[in-house]
């Protein structure tokens, strides 16, 4: 390497003086030149590269050449790139979830709280480098159980699960129920981190005790009211189900994954596709637009427990259909067909627009996840009476309608009790059809299943339906 070559033009201009200045060093002591700087490639681009060299000198100290190599960094700065853009989304997404987020090391010291973090323990509160089994808010009595079920979770190298209790900024102890998921070296397999969330159950806990209160004096009179209290008993067990859905999050990873593999996909194919004008533009505005629903997906998995307030809205069902059937095209890939039966006549629901969009997406995955990603799903809008009345006002029935394995008549009777699934472990929660449940019914409709063993399943939304909005409203 001569020394003119070492500033040459391939070279970045940015790091062109920094590159000549090493140079310039290394002649001037007699030592070796090693700097890592930008170059141009062949494609034009710059890329990364490492440079070490070592200058030759005749005998009288005169420059006589460079012995010396350079290492391609490229991919690993663009890899870097990719990383910290990955991280700052991560951040982004963690910030808007209305639970505790929060990544530990593989010791358990905490590296990044999300901003809910801040609100409950308190502005001046600072989680990262404090350890997640000995925060200060972490109750003295669950310390101990906490630290065995980590321990237990690096052991096993399973997800880390425990629940314990948290003091917020007001002074007072809140339960909490924590699920976090090891992310491991590709290569070696070693954690690096955990990626966690901290769901309020206080709730549930205190349904619990009053639950355990209640059986104790039952227990006085069990003999005289043995049927009562077994019905009084399962009536409140039932009421804590439906409590807890709306603090338990373990559907929350399944859901935002469905949502947010299109994000990587999408990303995937910009990435593949860099100079694809109009397919580009549409993948940005999928990204964007499925980024926004994954903001507002949280919320709407609280429908069926918390009864959050509904934004109904007037809209056109075969319409809204036929757009999200355009959508879940994309997510349920190439090897599954959306089929669509419209009819030719307007029917009009007022209900929540993205409720009704997630319940639907739900429907059309359980389908796919039937029909194991291959097969056909029919869409299809239709108007019949009430189901409550033959004389009462009509309703829109919306159906999705698979080509799966089918559900036998034990699990029919189950299917929309939260946390039952049909599903392999680790596959589903049992909270995606909970949630349409919830909405539906929040919704002044009914929700139904129609299925046998070895021919498919067709689930039904029925809705009231309503008249045609004024023009000004539409």
């Amino acid at each position: 390497m001569s020394h003119a070559g070492a500033g040459s033009r391939s070279t970045s201009d940015e790091d062109r003086t920094q590159v000549l200045a090493a140079v310039e060093q290394a002649i001037r002591t007699q030592s070796v030149f090693e700097l890592e700087h930008r170059v141009l490639l062949a494609d034009g681009s710059f890329g990364w590269t490492h440079s070490r060299a070592v200058p030759i000198f005749d005998q009288s100290g005169e420059l006589i050449e460079w012995f010396g190599a350079a290492s391609d960094l490229t991919e690993r700065h663009r890899t870097q790139a990719r990383l910290d853009e990955s991280e700052a989304a991560f951040e982004i997404l963690a910030n808007t979830m209305p639970q505790l987020a929060w990544v530990c090391d593989a010791q358990g010291s905490l590296v990044f709280v999300n901003n809910r973090w801040q609100e409950y323990f308190g502005a001046a509160v600072d989680g990262a480098g404090n350890g997640l089994m000995t925060h200060a808010g972490l109750h003295p009595e669950d310390v101990g159980k906490t630290v065995q079920d980590f321990a237990l979770g690096r052991a096993s190298g399973q997800d880390f699960r425990t629940e314990h209790r948290l003091c917020g900024q007001n002074g007072t102890y809140r339960w909490f129920m924590v699920r976090a998921t090891p992310y491991r070296e590709p290569h070696s397999g070693q954690i690096l981190r955990w990626y966690g969330t901290s769901i309020d159950v206080h709730d549930r806990h205190d349904a619990e005790d009053q639950l355990r209160n209640f059986n104790e004096h039952l227990e006085v009179e069990v003999q005289a009211r043995s049927r009562d209290l077994l019905a009084a008993e399962a009536q409140l067990w039932q009421m804590q189900k439906l409590e807890a859905i709306g603090q338990l999050t373990g559907g929350v990873a399944h859901d935002f994954n469905n949502i947010l593999t299109i994000i990587r996909n999408a990303a995937e194919l910009l990435r593949r596709n860099p100079g694809a004008g109009d397919k580009q533009h549409r993948f940005i505005d999928l990204i964007l637009e499925t980024a926004d629903r994954a903001t507002k997906l949280t919320g709407q998995l609280l429908a069926f427990a918390r009864r959050q307030t509904l934004k109904p809205e007037t809209f056109l069902t075969a319409q809204r259909v036929q757009q999200i059937a355009e959508m879940l095209r994309s997510m349920v890939g190439t090897n599954i067909r959306i089929e669509l039966s419209l009819p030719e006549q307007d029917h009009y629901v007022n209900t929540d627009p993205n409720q009704f969009e997630t319940a639907l997406v739900n429907l059309v995955i359980n389908a796919s996840d039937a029909m194991q990603g291959a097969g056909d799903i029919t869409l299809a809008v239709s108007a019949a009476p009430a189901l409550s009345s033959p004389a009462s006002a009509p309703t829109v029935i919306i159906s999705v309608t698979d080509q799966g394995q089918g559900i036998d008549a034990a699990n029919l009777e189950r299917l929309f009790e939260p946390f039952f699934t049909t599903k392999a472990v680790g596959k589903g929660t049992g909270l995606g059809l909970s949630q349409v449940y919830g909405f539906v019914n929040q919704s002044g409709g009914q929700v139904s299943v129609e299925s046998e063993l070895g021919k498919g399943t067709t689930m039904r939304i029925a809705l009231p339906a309503v008249t045609r909005p004024p023009p000004s409203q539409q």
